[in-house]
């Protein structure tokens, strides 16, 4: 549990890309530029996005389909350059078609109901995401209506990093930064409000 305590404490304290080797401070605007990218792209070109979110983000045929949606939305980077993408690229679109409506009553949508069919996680990550999203669904919402890198963020975050080692297999480290755990909870949360009842 003090393991835990001390990485929730660094991902909140320090946003860094999880897949580097040797952490790196991420700019808070490069973070930002994404976000609002994820988000134009997600409202222009709803019915692209939701293909490339139904595919596995493990898959070479999900990188290539999240590399042609986000090609030629120049309009969309109103400021900054694109300098980060992947997996937070993608929870940016997730966030942005989650929350098209302003999230209106997307909590009880995650929230985890009696005789639903589970999903099958695609990862461990994944499964993480889902397990908070589904004890957290109302902090999550709360989370997604931040905006990324503000005090309101880290706020929110503080809500949903207490599920964290209760959401991941026992005996694995969780390693990952403030921007990414907000991306795998919107990636989570947009797999659970669009798989079929069957949990396909």
């Amino acid at each position: 549990m003090k393991a835990c305590a001390a990485i929730v404490a660094g991902l909140l304290a320090s946003p860094v890309l999880a897949q580097d080797a040797a952490p790196k401070k991420l700019d808070p605007l490069a973070v930002q530029v994404v976000h609002n990218f994820g988000k134009c792209v997600a409202k222009r070109t709803p019915s692209a996005v939701e293909k490339v979110l139904g595919l596995d983000i493990r898959t070479a045929a999900y990188n290539e389909a999240l590399r042609r949606v986000t090609t030629g939305h120049g309009y969309c980077l109103t400021s900054g350059a694109l300098r980060a993408g992947g997996v937070l690229l993608a929870g940016a679109l997730a966030e942005g078609a989650l929350m098209a409506d302003e999230g209106r009553g997307l909590a009880g949508k995650l929230a985890w109901h009696e005789g639903a069919a589970p999903i099958a996680a695609r990862g461990e990550l994944e499964a993480m995401g889902m397990c908070i999203v589904r004890k957290a669904p109302e902090a999550t919402v709360a989370l997604l209506k931040t905006e990324p890198t503000t005090e309101q963020e880290t706020e929110a975050l503080r809500s949903v990093t207490p599920f964290l080692g209760e959401c991941t297999a026992k005996g694995t480290q969780v390693r990952i930064n403030r921007p990414g755990l907000r991306a795998q909870i919107a990636l989570a949360a947009y797999r659970i409000t669009h798989t079929p009842a069957s949990g396909s």
